[in-house]
């Protein structure tokens, strides 16, 4: 398999993305897809929160987070699941290379095409599973 490919792996609604470019699921019962756009250097290390902005457009939800972590990491297994009227967003970091020596701003996009109306509130999280220190 080449370096730059984007395998997905599917398990029910879970996406496991073990390379994560880009991941999707379309016919899952969010429509969900998933881009990881990159880490920069943090200008937000202190930040603890992360920033979420989200638009409808298009009958479709984008949301776009920016999550301040050390570098050094690798997202993967991108989720969203709708509770009531809310939204819950997720990730996982897992450690793939030199990890905790600077902070970066972790970007990713996910876009969801199976709602009927925006959600009253978007929730995000995420957890690290690998031990990184």
């Amino acid at each position: 398999m080449k370096a730059d490919a984007a395998p997905v792996v599917r398990h029910a609604i879970v996406l496991a993305c073990l390379a994560v470019a880009t991941c999707a699921d379309p016919g899952g019962p969010l429509g969900m897809t998933f881009q990881a756009t990159g880490c920069a250097q943090s200008a937000t290390a202190g930040q603890q929160a992360a920033t979420v902005r989200s638009a409808w457009r298009d009958g479709r939800l984008v949301v776009d987070v920016t999550d301040a972590d050390v570098c050094g990491l690798r997202v993967r297994r991108p989720t969203a699941t709708l509770r009531g009227d809310e939204i819950l967003l997720a990730y996982d970091l897992v450690a793939s290379g030199d990890v905790g020596k600077c902070y970066c701003d972790y970007t990713s996009r996910f876009t969801l095409s199976r709602l009927a109306a925006p959600p009253a509130a978007i929730r995000f999280a995420k957890t690290h599973s690998d031990s990184l220190f």
